[in-house]
């Protein structure tokens, strides 16, 4: 019995060497099959590799600077992207964003005059609704409500909206549009908690949906929680425009009401601080440029606040030279500047430029009057010191 168990492990070992043996020989005479599967993997791992740049690449160029890995789009300046959406629903995008730019051009047409530009294509997409898989569905009737708001039809868009949610809840950019069209159609409370419920699942673009909620607290005469929230988004984005304007936008109106010195001086550096950061990030910016400058030239001393002056000359001067005097708000700017500093020769110069680009100009006609009679003063001035001196 114990020959048989010893001649059965033999013939085991023979089995298993066997075996070993021919996968050792099959490698070496094949070794293409091994380098093809690392070239695979490698390729794998490249593939891999470039989505995340591609990723990095998305966020980078952000429609503004608050977008991120998740949405490579902005909430309040949304353009549709053909990739976001499924391919049946794709060759409606480059359509509606055309359609959308040719609404944006008839600025003055009637709601009915915009929407019949885009209405084509509505009517296509709803069509397109009963054949589309039911998992699409909620993009058909979000593009169908994005096209409604673009043409201001409120109350079309936002049933298109609430019709996108029903079929997916988890759906930010619909959200988001849904409460901004409440906001503005005067429903911010109903707003302002749709944008709350947004805050708490999204942890990106969190800045547009917090200056959301600040623009329906100022239209509540909720200043103090409005400030307070727009200074979140600003912490969250420091980048941010929109909420720039918005806190310089309601710092002016509390600045009218008030009498108070302190708080009138405390408004006033405040709206100073945010123009100065808009310009930071965008010299570009004309209305914002423009506004920094008349601020700081007002009430500015030549000798007391050298700095400011310089400052307001910088930016005036930047929007004259872009524009080769063709920007009268910025010549004239410039010219008050020249006169504060009494030199009248230059003040006439830029006057005389400014003019042969704005011949009709009324702004820069009247500079020319105020420089005369500066010029003059400051020579009877001149001339009256003179004669006290010699006397």
């Amino acid at each position: 019995m114990q020959s048989s168990l010893m001649q059965k492990s033999l013939y085991l070992l023979i089995l298993l060497y066997s075996i070993f043996a021919l996968a050792f020989l099959t490698e070496a005479q094949n070794p293409s099959s091994n380098k093809a599967t690392n070239k695979l993997n490698a390729g794998t791992t490249r593939k891999t590799n470039t989505s995340r740049l591609e990723s990095k690449a998305v966020k980078a160029k952000g429609v503004n600077p608050s977008a991120s890995s998740k949405h490579s789009y902005s909430f309040i300046d949304y353009v549709p992207n053909r990739v976001d959406y499924t391919p049946v629903l794709q060759p409606f995008i480059p359509r509606i964003n055309k359609a959308i730019s040719n609404i944006k051009a008839t600025k003055s047409a009637s709601v009915s005059q915009k929407c019949e530009v885009i209405k084509p294509i509505i009517e296509e997409l709803q069509n397109v609704i009963a054949s589309i898989n039911r998992a699409y569905i909620y993009e058909a009737y979000f593009l169908i409500g994005f096209s409604y708001e673009s043409c201001d039809n409120k109350q079309a868009a936002i049933e298109m909206y609430e019709k996108s949610l029903a079929q997916k809840i988890n759906n930010p950019i619909a959200q988001f549009r849904h409460a901004a069209i409440l906001a503005d159609s005067n429903r911010c409370p109903e707003a302002i908690t749709e944008l709350k419920e947004l805050t708490w699942r999204e942890t990106i673009n969190t800045e547009e949906i917090l200056y959301k909620i600040a623009q329906c607290l100022f239209i509540l005469e909720q200043n103090e929680a409005a400030f307070k929230t727009l200074n979140t988004a600003l912490n969250s984005n420091p980048l941010f425009i929109s909420a720039h304007r918005l806190y310089i936008e309601n710092t002016r109106l509390l600045l009218e009401k008030t009498s108070d010195p302190d708080k009138q001086n405390g408004y006033k550096r405040d709206i100073l601080a945010h123009l100065t950061k808009i310009n930071h990030i965008d010299p570009n910016d004309h209305d914002a440029g423009m506004i920094l400058a008349e601020e700081l030239l007002t009430g500015a001393d030549l000798l007391i606040e050298p700095k400011r002056l310089s400052r307001a000359e910088t930016i005036a001067k930047y929007f004259v030279d872009n524009s080769e005097y063709n920007d009268e708000q910025a010549v004239g700017i410039l010219i008050s500047i020249r006169l504060k500093q009494q030199r009248y020769s230059e003040a006439a110069e830029l006057a005389k430029k400014g003019l042969s680009k704005n011949p009709q100009s009324k702004l820069l006609s009247n500079k020319i009057k105020q420089i005369e009679l500066e010029s003059k003063l400051s020579k009877s001035t001149t001339n009256q010191d003179s004669e006290d001196i010699s006397q």
